[in-house]
């Protein structure tokens, strides 16, 4: 039987070693804290940077139609996958599951593309080193759209108003029974879903919020 006496030395003791292994937390944040917060916060985010491997990154119109692109079925040939539906707006362009879904199920989760313009690499592994390049990668492959590119092009090509979009931007689609020509087409329409996705930002958090306060040094904010 454990008596009322032998709980409270135990728990005396508990307390004493814990004090002993975790120090008390400072009252405020050392110079060293405040610039790793700094750091960390939106308001340092800089301008984003040019995209060298993309000439349209940053024109209006290729976002148009990429935008039009990220939520069109029409680049699988099943007609039911885009890219919005693992990257879905309303859950900060992730699926919410713990594997992606298209046609199939993907070997890992869905990263959020919000802010990915900054990053000089793309996927969990960085094994594409564009956004554009990360953006065709999940259209041929057999968990997610389940599609080739040859079937993108042709997607584009048979649309009267992605057509138009594309020659008003690119100029007139080449022959497409040419590989060739098919590359270059399905790397433009990876360049425009880019210039869409580079518009996806991220906007301020609650650690933002927080952050913004201890650097102004308004107390009652942090609490």
């Amino acid at each position: 039987m454990i008596t009322w006496w032998l709980v409270v030395v135990v728990t005396i003791a508990t307390l004493v070693a814990a004090s002993t292994i975790w120090p008390p937390v400072a009252d405020k944040w050392n110079d060293a804290d405040i610039a790793a917060l700094r750091s960390l916060w939106i308001g340092s985010l800089g301008e984003l940077p040019p995209d060298p491997t993309n000439a349209v990154a940053d024109d209006s119109r290729a976002a148009k139609l990429g935008q039009a692109l990220f939520f069109s079925t029409s680049l699988s040939p099943s007609n039911a996958i885009a890219c919005a539906t693992c990257h879905r707006p309303e859950l900060r362009f992730t699926d919410g599951m713990q594997k992606g879904r298209g046609v199939g199920q993907s070997k890992r989760n869905t990263r959020s593309i919000v802010g990915v313009a900054y990053s000089p690499w793309q996927y969990w592994d960085g094994r594409r080193d564009s956004q554009w390049a990360q953006a065709l990668s999940p259209v041929e492959d057999p968990a997610e759209h389940g599609g080739s590119r040859q079937h993108t092009v042709h997607a584009v090509a048979s649309d009267e108003r992605f057509r138009k979009q594309y020659e008003d931007l690119f100029g007139f689609l080449p022959d497409l029974d040419d590989p060739r020509n098919v590359d270059r087409v399905f790397s433009n329409i990876g360049k425009a879903i880019a210039a869409y996705e580079r518009l996806i930002m991220p906007g301020p958090s609650r650690f933002d919020r927080y952050v913004e306060a201890v650097l102004s040094g308004d107390e009652k904010k942090t609490l």
